[in-house]
């Protein structure tokens, strides 16, 4: 009967193993939940940002309809054409009649 019970003992998990080390995949879990915390946040940071920022504009547009200020447009640059397609096409027909000649 003693024998039985010393298998059963070998057999049984390691006590106080479980609270010592976690899995890895408990050790994961923890690093996820500290980015998701992290991320929150971040997200609750730049929603009171946002709701300042409101208000800035607002105070801002007040204040120049007071001064009776008016926005200036910004005037568009205009964009350059580009001219290397049509001097490679002309490179390539003089290079032709050379050939021919």
């Amino acid at each position: 009967m003693e024998r039985k019970g010393r298998r059963d003992a070998a057999m049984a998990p390691a006590v106080g193993k479980e609270e010592e080390g976690r899995s890895s995949r408990g050790r994961k879990e923890e690093g996820w939940r500290k980015k998701r915390e992290k991320a929150a946040a971040r997200a609750a940071a730049g929603r009171e940002e946002k709701k300042n920022r409101r208000g800035k504009v607002a105070r801002e547009k007040r204040r120049r309809l007071l001064l009776g200020e008016r926005r200036r447009k910004k005037k568009k640059k205009k964009k350059k054409k580009k001219k290397k397609k049509k001097k490679k096409k002309k490179e390539e027909e003089e290079e032709e009649e050379k050939g021919r000649r």
